[in-house]
């Protein structure tokens, strides 16, 4: 039995004849990846649910070669659910709402990436934060952020304005990057230095910066419901990522060239806090956004198919 990720569940929705799903999945979080490190504008790091919808129906349709139409009824269908270890109970989740979950894992692991780098860093300029030991843990602790010094980072958007937020941005980008296996993709060397200097594209700062601001928020302000719903904690990150980048488009000047450790490739772009679909592209162009040029497969628009996954495409995932 495959073993799901976190929750101490057990997953018996990819096996026998429910194989598919865990192929799907796989081919899901591959395209995730690829989008985010490849992408060329805001519209590609970060898409709407609806173009992943799109691309769980080609990704079925692809793989069982079968019709759109059959493959969105497949996805309707329902599937053996995860359980608890050591519980009898067999439950069933229908399969489009299994597969869509990856979608905002994999935002919150670069989220949980970002954010860990970034309160490291805070703490090694100006000392805010403590070690605190883990739930359930007697010797395990985390460095976390009091919530005085939360509320002193969010007011005034200290965390983005001052020097040192940026610094510890920065940082966050690089151990998101890093999280992906794509660290060295975005980032170039500092003449006469051993310092290197981040390349991304304002999206990708907007993820690192919605990121800490829902931590700061659930710091902050996280001690009950009401106050966490009154903070704008947990209502989705698409949306909140929209307004950071209207917000850091205002931070970061529009130089072509590198300054204070960050370099944006889409500086000059009228469109870089535009999280609308780009225009569209040249027929049979390949991306080559922040992270370098992506592989293209024969399957879809998105250089995807679902058939490559037996030929070492999951290999990227490990």
């Amino acid at each position: 039995m495959a073993t799901a990720g976190g929750g101490g569940e057990t997953s018996e929705a990819a096996e026998g004849p429910y194989a598919w799903v865990g192929i799907v999945r796989k081919g899901l979080l591959i395209k995730l990846k690829q989008d985010f490190i490849n992408a060329e504008s805001a519209w590609d790091a970060y898409k709407p649910m609806e173009e992943h919808n799109t691309a769980l129906v080609t990704l079925v349709a692809d793989h069982l070669r079968i019709t759109r139409e059959e493959a969105n009824a497949k996805l309707m269908t329902r599937i053996p659910s995860s359980r608890r270890r050591n519980s009898r109970a067999a439950t069933t989740v229908v399969a489009y709402r299994y597969l869509r979950r990856p979608v905002s894992h994999f935002y919150e692991s670069l989220g949980k990436a970002a954010v860990k780098a970034f309160v490291c860093s805070i703490n090694d300029s100006t000392g805010m934060g403590r070690q605190v030991l883990l739930s359930g843990s007697r010797t395990r602790t985390v460095l976390t952020l009091t919530r005085e010094e939360a509320l002193h980072l969010l007011t005034g958007d200290r965390f983005i304005s001052e020097a040192f937020g940026k610094t510890a941005l920065l940082a966050g980008a690089s151990n998101m990057f890093a999280a992906v296996a794509a660290g060295h993709r975005f980032e170039e060397p500092v003449s006469g230095s051993t310092d290197k200097t981040v390349v991304c594209l304002l999206a990708h700062m907007a993820l690192v910066a919605t990121m800490v601001r829902e931590h700061l928020k659930l710091r902050a302000y996280g001690g009950t419901a009401a106050q966490a719903t009154a903070a704008g904690v947990n209502e989705g990150h698409r949306q909140p990522w929209i307004r950071e980048l209207a917000i850091l488009d205002r931070v970061y000047w529009r130089l072509p060239s590198a300054s204070n450790g960050l370099r944006l490739i889409d500086a000059a772009s009228p469109l870089r806090a535009s999280a609308d679909r780009p225009p569209q592209r040249a027929s049979g162009a390949v991306a080559g956004g922040a992270g370098g040029a992506a592989t293209a497969g024969e399957g879809d628009e998105d250089g995807y198919s679902a058939e490559a996954v037996g030929d070492g495409l999951l290999e990227q995932l490990d």
